[in-house]
């Protein structure tokens, strides 16, 4: 994982260079997110590295940076490895966003908060994702409130629907038994239909994280026809890449399974960092569909290739690295 860029900054320089050199955030946004739609995270990195050497002391482009990061480790699974570092690069930057909104004017003030809204979201995520559970709730919550509170003071500022949508539906989901969380669950998902949908930036983590609860919830047909779209001008994105495998063998089209999981692991085995989850990933689904089909033998012999592989000791670290061997392992052992 590439290098986070260190937020230590003079705090009296904060709010001056802040309203002093202002990015032009669509573009920056653009050019960020097509690179990390194409997984190129060191090259998302270096162009905002050159935004911030060239406007000084700027929030948006660190914010951004600091999503960069975000969106590497979740698409390595990798929290238990780099989340350490990324705490610290959170605490850093709500100190410039706290300085920096004693002075904002009003629409700046909403787009700061919006800022710390997303980064307690994430922060909630990664102390999940690492067994803080305690401590994810409470970030969870605060980044609700947050972003609610942009939204009842301007409802046209779309990219709240995207935390409040995850906020709605995992919360309807953990308490659906609860009289009213079925419908919250409910709203959530239509929240994240609005932000898959809309045109704002948040739109591609949308469709991501819809994509996996729509598969979940047995919506197949929506599922796929929302990341084959984005598959037609991403084709070699393997984060939705490999929810189309996933949605092919719950459809129980065991063929097309295999064939977009061979895919999956040619482009995760190429890149520079290889990406272990979705190695092995691909394996484990290429055996289960040759199990559903009735093959044994060949389910046998794939999960055996993928356990030849030589796993780095770092990359066994990670939750669904041992996950998919645990599965090839048995499989492997006639089980």
């Amino acid at each position: 994982m590439p290098k986070l860029c260190r937020f230590f900054i003079i705090a009296c320089m904060i709010a001056p260079a802040a309203r002093a050199h202002p990015l032009d955030w669509g573009k920056t946004i653009e050019t960020a997110d097509s690179l990390i739609l194409l997984q190129d995270y060191d090259r998302a990195a270096e162009y905002l590295d050159s935004l911030v050497h060239k406007n000084g002391i700027d929030i948006d482009a660190r914010f951004m940076k600091l999503n960069i990061a975000f969106a590497e480790m979740a698409d390595y699974e990798s929290y238990g490895l780099d989340g350490k570092r990324f705490m610290p690069a959170v605490d850093s930057i709500m100190f410039i966003i706290k300085r920096a909104l004693a002075s904002a004017d009003c629409r700046d003030s909403l787009k700061l908060l919006f800022f710390r809204g997303t980064l307690l979201g994430e922060q909630a995520i990664v102390n999940a994702k690492t067994g803080n559970v305690f401590q994810s709730l409470l970030d969870g919550e605060s980044a609700y409130r947050i972003m609610t509170t942009i939204r009842s003071a301007d409802p046209t500022f779309k990219q709240t629907a995207y935390s409040i949508g995850l906020y709605d539906y995992y919360s309807g989901v953990s308490f659906k038994w609860l009289p009213g969380f079925r419908r919250r669950l409910e709203r959530g998902l239509n929240e994240l239909r609005t932000a898959a949908s809309d045109e704002s930036w948040v739109r591609y983590a949308a469709k991501n994280s819809l994509g996996w609860i729509l598969l979940d919830e047995k919506k197949y047909e929506e599922a796929d026809s929302m990341v084959s779209s984005v598959l037609e001008s991403y084709p070699d994105n393997t984060q939705f890449l490999q929810i189309k495998s996933r949605v092919a063998f719950a459809s129980g089209n065991f063929r097309e399974a295999i064939a977009r999981s061979q895919r999956l692991i040619d482009l995760a085995s190429k890149r520079t960092k290889k990406n272990w989850v979705d190695i092995l990933s691909g394996y484990q689904l290429i055996a289960a569909s040759f199990l559903a089909m009735g093959n044994r033998e060949t389910a046998v012999l794939s999960a055996q290739t993928g356990l030849e592989l030589k796993v780095p000791r770092e990359a066994r670290r990670i939750e669904w690295v041992n996950r998919h061997l645990k599965y090839l392992s048995s499989i492997a052992a006639g089980r």
